[in-house]
C-alpha cells in the first residue's frame, strides 16, 4: 500500500540521514516533502505533518483525506480550533476570518439576469426526490425554443470573493451522449456555507485543481443506470464576478442552479424531532438575503413573478410540534438519505394559502406526488393541518395534483395518535361528506 511504502521510505531515509553525518534534520525533511511532492503531486507537507497527521487518526495528507470522509465528525471535531497545518488543508475553512455583522457578503447574481427564468422559493415539494421541503432555491434559466427544449448553457459566476473547499462529480455514464453534474462548496466567511448544484461544467482553474486533488471516486448503478461519483478537498480563492462554469446546454440537464446557504449564525430552525436532523438543516436561511441592496431587489422581483406573500423566499421550516403540519418519517426508519418512503404535511412554497400532501412512496395506493387542498379554518374537512391535534379523524378531498393541475377523485383521512405519531390512508370515495370516518389499511409515519 501506500502507507507502507511511505513507512518504508522514511526508514530508508532516516538510515541515510544517520550514515551520512553532514546531513541534517532539515535536509532529511526535505527529502520526505520531495518524495510527498512526487508521489502525490503536492508541496504541502511540513515537518509536523510527516510526524503528526491529525493526532492518533491519521498520519499524512491522502490517509487523513480518506479516514476524514468516512468519519467527518471526528476529523471536525480534533480541527476545531487546532492549528494543526494539515486541518488547514483538509477543513480550509478553519483557517477563514469570521464573519462580520450583517449579510451583505456576496456582490453578483451566480446567472446573469437576462438568463434567469425563474427562481424558486426555498420549501419546494417535488416527491419522491424531495418529499420535505427542499432546503435550497432553484435559480432556473432560460429554455430553447427548438424542436427539442433543453435548458441553454448559461454561465454561472462567484457571487463574492470566496472560498471554494469542495467539487464534487457524479458523472452519468449510461446517458448518451454522457454528461457530469458537479457540486462547489464554498464559504463567503467562516459561519457561512454555501453550495452549487447541477454545474454541468466547471472552468479550466477549476478543472485543473480538481484533477490534481486527493478524494474518493465511486462507480455505482442505481436502477440499471451506471455513474461515476468524486469527491474531492479542495482550496481556491474566487474573485467575485469569476466564471466558474456553466448550466444546462443539453436535453437531461437540469432546469438550472441549486443554491444552498446556511449561515451558523442564525437561531436553529425548529425541527419537531431534532436528532432526525444535521446540523445544516438548523440554519438554512435565504441565499438572496445576502447579497447587496441592489442585487438583493432584482433577485427578489423575479422570485414575485410566482410568489407574493411573506416569506418572499420562502421557508424550509413547517414543523409544528403537536400538531400535524410538518415533516413524517415512515414509522421505523432512522436515515433521511433518502426522502422516498416518507410524507410532508405543508404548505406550497409557491402559494403558501395552499395545503399539500408531500406524499412519498408508502401510502398504499396513493402514487408518489404533491395533493393540493385549500385550508379551512374549522371542522374537520380540509382541516390546515396546522390546527389538527391528537384525537380525532380529519378527511381531505377535492386535492389537486400540483405537477398535472387535475382533480383527484380520492380523498385522504388522517388521525394524530399521539403528538409523535400519525396515521393516513387513501380511500376511494372523492368526497368526505360529514363522516364519521374510520381506517381500514393506514400507514403510520412518526416524528
Amino acid at each position: 500500500t501506500i502507507i507502507a511504502l511511505v513507512v518504508t521510505l522514511m526508514l530508508i531515509l532516516l538510515v541515510y540521514a544517520q550514515k551520512e553525518e553532514t546531513e541534517n534534520k532539515t535536509n532529511f525533511f526535505e527529502k520526505i516533502k520531495e518524495f510527498f511532492k512526487n508521489l502525490f503531486n503536492s508541496d504541502r507537507f511540513s515537518e509536523k505533518e510527516v510526524y503528526s497527521g491529525l493526532g492518533n487518526l491519521c498520519s499524512n495528507e491522502e490517509e487523513c483525506i480518506d479516514f476524514c470522509q468516512d468519519n467527518k465528525g471526528r476529523c471536525e471535531n480534533y480541527c476545531k480550533g487546532n492549528e494543526n497545518e494539515l486541518c488547514k488543508i483538509i477543513y480550509p475553512v478553519q483557517s477563514l476570518p469570521l464573519c462580520a455583522d450583517g449579510k451583505e457578503l456576496f456582490t453578483v447574481s451566480p446567472i446573469s439576469f437576462d438568463d434567469l427564468e425563474v427562481i424558486a422559493p426555498l420549501g419546494s415539494l417535488n416527491p419522491s426526490g424531495h418529499v420535505f421541503p427542499t432546503d435550497h432555491m432553484y435559480f432556473n434559466v432560460k429554455y430553447s425554443d427548438g424542436t427539442e427544449t433543453y435548458p441553454f448553457k448559461t454561465k454561472v459566476f462567484s457571487p463574492g470573493d470566496v472560498n471554494l473547499v469542495q467539487i464534487s462529480s457524479v458523472e452519468h455514464l449510461s446517458a448518451q451522449p454522457s454528461y457530469t453534474d458537479y457540486d462547489l462548496e464554498f464559504y463567503p466567511c467562516k459561519e457561512v456555507y454555501a453550495k452549487f448544484g447541477h454545474v454541468t461544467s466547471i472552468s479550466k482553474k477549476l478543472q485543473e485543481q480538481f484533477d490534481q486533488a486527493f478524494g474518493e471516486c465511486t462507480s455505482y448503478s442505481t436502477g440499471g443506470t451506471d455513474f461515476k461519483g468524486c469527491s474531492k478537498k479542495v482550496n481556491i480563492k474566487l474573485e467575485a464576478g469569476e466564471e466558474i462554469g456553466t448550466v444546462g446546454g443539453f436535453r437531461g440537464a437540469a432546469a438550472g442552479l441549486d443554491f444552498w446557504l446556511a449561515d451558523y449564525r442564525t437561531n436553529p430552525i425548529t425541527h419537531a424531532n431534532p436528532a432526525r436532523w444535521r446540523d445544516i438543516s438548523f440554519h438554512i436561511v435565504c441565499p438572496i438575503d445576502y447579497f447587496t441592496s441592489t442585487v438583493k431587489n432584482d433577485l427578489f422581483t423575479i422570485v414575485r413573478n410566482r410568489r407574493t406573500i411573506e416569506p418572499v423566499c420562502g421557508t424550509i421550516e413547517q414543523d409544528f410540534i403537536g400538531r400535524a403540519q410538518g415533516t413524517w418519517f415512515l414509522e421505523g426508519t432512522q436515515a433521511i438519505n433518502s426522502e422516498y418512503p416518507h410524507l410532508a404535511l405543508a404548505h406550497d412554497n409557491f402559494n403558501p394559502l395552499k395545503g399539500v400532501f408531500s406524499v412519498g412512496t408508502s401510502i398504499t395506493g396513493l402514487s408518489s406526488n404533491t395533493y393540493l387542498f385549500d385550508p379551512q379554518s374549522s371542522g374537520y374537512v380540509n382541516r390546515d393541518f396546522a390546527d389538527v391535534m391528537p384525537g380525532k379523524i380529519y378527511c381531505y378531498d377535492s386535492l389537486t395534483k400540483k405537477f398535472d393541475n387535475q382533480d383527484s377523485p380520492l380523498r385522504i383521512i388522517l388521525e394524530m395518535t399521539s403528538d409523535t405519531k400519525i396515521v393516513i390512508e387513501k380511500q376511494d370515495e372523492s368526497i368526505c361528506g360529514t363522516g364519521p370516518w374510520s381506517f381500514d389499511n393506514g400507514v403510520e409515519f412518526e416524528r
